[in-house]
Formats: C-alpha cells, structure tokens, sequence
C-alpha cells in the first residue's frame, strides 16, 4: 500500500513539473511569435502584400507615423497602393518584447527607409507597438514611432 502512495506521489510531482515546463516554454513561444508578427508585418508593408497587412492590423488600428501623421488600416492599404507612401526597407537593430496575458508590447529601434512622392526618406525611428492575441494570432492594434536624432538616441 505505501509502494501505491510513493508511487501516486512521484507521478504526480512529475506531472507538475512536466506542466511547468510546458507554460514556461508557451510564454517563451508567445514573445518569439510576437517578434515572428513585428517581423512578418515589416515585410508585409515593404512587399505591399495587403492579403498578409488585412491579416495583422486590425480594423480599429491607429497607426502613428513619427510626424503626427495617423493612419487607419484602409488608408495603409490604400497609400501602399496608390504611392502616397512606400516602404523601400526595414532594418530593425532590436525588437524587445513584454507579453500580459493577451496582449503585447513590441518595442524596437531601426532604419526606415520610405518613398513619399518622389522623395526617398531615411529615418532612424523608435518604435512602440501594441499587439492584441486574438484567434490563435497576434493582431496589430497600435502603433507609434519617434524619430531618433543625437538627443534621444537611447
């Protein structure tokens, strides 16, 4: 009988562990698949793929530009369509990620090079995004970004 219970006791504590193990490796997924969507949405914008865009920015998006500009997911769409605005590259030094429950944070440094109009732009921008796990992925919600100069480079 106590053979049962020492044996009951040890599979049980294996059990927990093996638990444990399995929710530090899910969070560990989440904050990797969180930096996958910051990286699959740069792609998106540089490509013009508005199929992948529709599939990580949600409708309600506010999407800041560093000069104040915002936009909405259609007017994303419809810049990347028409010219008005064109991602020529995306080169990210970092991106560093916090995941509470559902939700995200995405914060990141990098190379934004545009097109708008016939000006080719290149700025150094800080970058805070907000992302929403919704459906067995992560979905935009929020987006604004700083320009770095000499003052706030950190």
């Amino acid at each position: 009988m106590q053979n049962r219970r020492v044996v009951f006791w040890k599979g049980s504590l294996l059990m927990l562990m093996l638990l444990c193990n399995v929710s530090l490796q899910a969070q560990q997924k989440d904050s990797i698949g969180l930096q996958n969507a910051v990286n699959r949405l740069h792609l998106a914008l540089v490509m013009k793929n508005n199929k992948a865009i529709k599939k990580l920015v949600s409708q309600r998006i506010q999407y800041a530009h560093s000069n104040g500009w915002i936009e909405t997911r259609k007017e994303m769409i419809q810049h990347l369509k028409d010219g008005t605005l064109s991602y020529k590259s995306i080169k990210l030094d970092h991106i560093e990620t916090a995941i509470d429950g559902h939700m995200g944070l995405a914060k990141s440094k990098g190379q934004f090079v545009v097109i708008m109009g016939n000006s080719v732009l290149e700025f150094q921008l800080k970058v805070t995004q907000i992302w929403q796990w919704k459906r067995g992925r992560w979905i935009l919600m929020s987006r604004q970004s700083l320009k770095l100069n000499e003052e706030n480079k950190n």
